[in-house]
C-alpha cells in the first residue's frame, strides 16, 4: 500500500518521518510484560495491571499474543486496582504499524496525525508476538465509536494551589470532566493550554522550556503541565478552550505565602483527592509550592466550595450573589484553623458524593479595618503623641499631637480583619488579589488629607510595605492654626453601607494645630 506520509513514535514523541508508525522493536517476553494479570472468581474477564490500573483483555488470543500463559493468571475475590479502559492499541515488535482493536478486528492507524487526533497515547500501545485478530479497514481519520477516547465535556483545575515561585517551576493538574462534572477516567486525549503572559512558560515532552501554547496529554482523565515562572511577580492566567486558572507569581518560595485546605490527616484536598463526604477541613499555612510550613501570616480567609453536586448547583442557580459564595470566613492565624464540613451549606444539602466530589478554595479577604500604630518624625523634634482609637459613626478617630509645620512624618498602619485581628506578613501577601502591589484609588488603603487653608498644603502619599505594616509619608504644609484631618479609606462594605456609596472611611487621624 502506498502511503503519502507517516510519523514515527519513538520514546513517546511523535516525529515526522516518511515511514509508518515506528516504535522500539522490543519483543514482548516475560521481562517486558505490562504487569500481573487477574480475574474475578465469578467472571470471565482477564485484566492486565498496567501502571496501577486494570485493563481488560479482549480474548484468549490477545492474552497469548501479549506473551502471557494461563499459569500467569491470579484469581481474586476483589480486583486489586481500579478498572480503566480496555486494551485496544497493539503492534508487532518487529513491525512499524500500530493497530486499533475494535469489534473483533484490527484497524491499521494510518499515520501519526490520525494517532494524535484520535487522542491515542503511546502509553496505551501494547507489543504483541502475533496479531490476535483479522485485519479490517485502515483508520484514516477521526473515528466515532471505533476509538477509545470519548471527548471530554469540559476541563477544569479547581483546586491547584494558585501560587508559583518566581524563577521556579510548578506542576499543575487539569481534569477532564464528564457531563456530570466528575473526572472522566476513560479520557486519554490532549488539550491545548496557553498563558496570558510570557512570564510563565511551559516544559514540553522533551524537557525544553517553551513559550506555548502547548499540547497537554491526559492519562485516565488527568493532564499535568509543568510551568516555569520568570523572576518577576504578578498575575498570570492559564487558558484552555473551556476554562482558565489564575496564578500568582510570588517572590517567596520557602516561607508562608498563604493557606491551603487539607484533610485532618494532612492530605491536600485537590482534584486528585477530593472530598466525597462530611469531614474536617484544616486550613494550613503553606509556601508557594503548597507545602505546609511554620506560619508567619494571619488573615481572614474566605473558604469556598467547588462542586458539581446537584444541591450545590441548584443553590448557585437560585443565588442572588454573583460568583461562588463563601462557605465561611475564618481567621487563620500562624497555626491555621479548621472548618467542619457537614455536607450542607446555606441551609441546603449539597449532595456531595463519590459521583459529585468537592474541592475547596482558600483566599485572603481584603483588610476591613485600619489602625494607626505609630507616627514618627525628624529626630530633631519630639516623637508625636498618638492616642488610642475612638470609634465613631464612620469608623475610628485617632488624635496625634506634636506635629510641626514643613516636616516629614511616617505614619505606620496596622491592617486588621473585620473582628480587629491584626494581619501579619503583609509583604508576602502583597501581590495576591486581596493585596494589590501598587497604590491607586481602588486599593486598600486609599488616603487623603483635608484642605486646611494653608498657603502650602500638607500631603499624604503611599510610602512602602513593611513586614507587618503599611507606611504612608505625611509631609506637613505651612503653619496655620487648624489641625489636619488624614482620612484613610477602605473597600466598601455593601452590607453596612449599601452598594452605591463607594469607599468609606476606616480611620481619621486628626493632628494638633500647627
Amino acid at each position: 500500500m502506498l502511503v503519502k506520509s507517516r510519523a514515527a513514535l519513538v520514546s513517546g514523541v511523535l516525529l515526522v518521518s516518511s515511514a509508518s508508525l515506528i516504535v522500539p522493536s522490543t519483543v514482548a517476553d516475560a521481562a517486558t510484560l505490562p504487569g500481573p494479570i487477574y480475574k474475578l472468581a465469578n467472571a470471565p474477564t482477564v485484566y492486565v495491571d498496567h501502571n496501577g490500573s486494570l485493563h481488560a483483555v479482549a480474548s484468549p488470543a490477545m492474552l497469548y499474543a501479549l506473551g502471557y500463559q494461563w499459569s500467569d493468571l491470579t484469581t481474586v475475590k476483589t480486583l486489586p486496582a481500579p478498572v480503566r479502559s480496555p486494551i485496544t492499541l497493539l503492534k508487532l515488535a518487529a513491525s512499524p504499524q500500530v493497530y486499533l482493536y475494535q469489534n473483533g478486528q484490527l484497524h491499521w492507524i494510518e499515520n501519526g496525525t490520525v494517532f494524535r487526533e484520535n487522542g491515542f497515547q503511546w502509553a496505551n500501545v501494547y507489543l504483541v508476538r502475533k496479531l490476535p485478530a483479522p485485519i479490517g479497514t485502515p483508520l484514516t481519520g477521526i473515528t466515532k465509536g471505533m476509538g477509545t477516547v470519548p471527548p471530554a465535556a469540559s476541563y477544569s483545575s479547581l483546586s491547584a494551589f494558585p501560587y508559583i515561585p518566581a524563577g521556579g517551576t510548578k506542576t499543575i493538574a487539569i481534569d477532564a470532566l464528564d457531563a456530570n462534572g466528575s473526572i472522566d477516567t476513560t479520557y486519554n486525549g490532549d488539550l491545548t493550554v496557553s498563558s496570558s503572559s510570557s512570564s510563565v512558560r511551559f516544559e514540553n515532552s522533551a524537557g525544553a522550556i517553551v513559550l506555548g501554547p502547548i499540547s497537554v496529554p491526559f492519562t485516565n482523565g488527568v493532564g499535568k503541565v509543568t510551568l516555569k515562572a520568570a523572576q518577576v511577580t504578578g498575575h498570570v492566567v492559564l487558558q484552555w478552550n473551556t476554562g482558565s486558572l489564575p496564578l500568582t507569581i510570588m517572590p517567596n518560595t520557602t516561607t508562608q505565602v498563604g493557606w491551603r485546605a487539607f484533610t485532618a490527616s494532612g492530605t491536600p484536598i485537590s482534584s486528585l483527592s477530593p472530598i466525597t463526604t462530611s469531614t474536617t477541613v484544616v486550613l494550613e499555612p503553606v509556601d508557594a509550592a503548597g507545602a505546609i510550613v511554620p506560619g508567619t501570616l494571619a488573615d481572614n480567609v474566605a473558604l469556598t466550595l467547588n462542586s458539581n453536586a446537584p444541591g450545590y448547583q441548584a443553590y448557585m442557580e437560585m443565588s442572588e450573589w454573583p460568583g461562588i459564595p463563601t462557605l465561611q470566613t475564618l481567621y487563620a492565624s500562624a497555626q491555621g484553623t479548621s472548618y467542619s464540613f457537614s455536607g450542607s451549606a446555606f441551609g441546603e444539602p449539597l449532595g456531595v458524593s463519590n459521583a459529585y466530589p468537592a474541592t475547596f478554595s482558600v483566599a485572603p479577604d481584603a483588610p476591613a479595618n485600619l489602625k494607626v500604630t505609630a507616627v514618627t518624625g525628624p529626630t530633631s523634634s519630639a516623637v508625636p503623641d498618638l492616642s488610642a482609637p475612638v470609634s465613631n459613626n464612620i469608623g475610628q478617630i485617632q488624635l496625634v499631637t506634636g506635629i510641626r509645620a514643613n516636616e516629614t512624618y511616617q505614619v505606620q498602619l496596622q491592617l486588621e480583619t473585620n473582628n480587629n485581628q491584626p494581619i501579619l506578613g503583609i509583604a508576602q501577601l502583597f501581590g495576591s488579589q486581596a493585596y494589590p502591589t501598587t497604590a491607586n484609588a481602588t486599593e486598600v488603603p486609599t488616603f487623603s488629607v483635608s484642605a486646611s487653608g494653608r498657603s502650602t498644603p500638607s500631603t499624604l502619599t503611599f510610602g512602602h510595605v513593611g513586614t507587618n505594616h503599611v507606611y504612608l509619608t505625611y509631609h506637613t504644609g505651612s503653619a496655620n492654626n487648624v489641625p489636619d484631618v488624614l482620612s484613610l479609606y477602605g473597600i466598601q462594605n455593601e452590607q453596612l453601607y449599601g452598594p452605591d456609596l463607594g469607599f468609606v472611611p476606616i480611620v481619621q487621624l486628626v493632628t494638633n494645630a500647627f
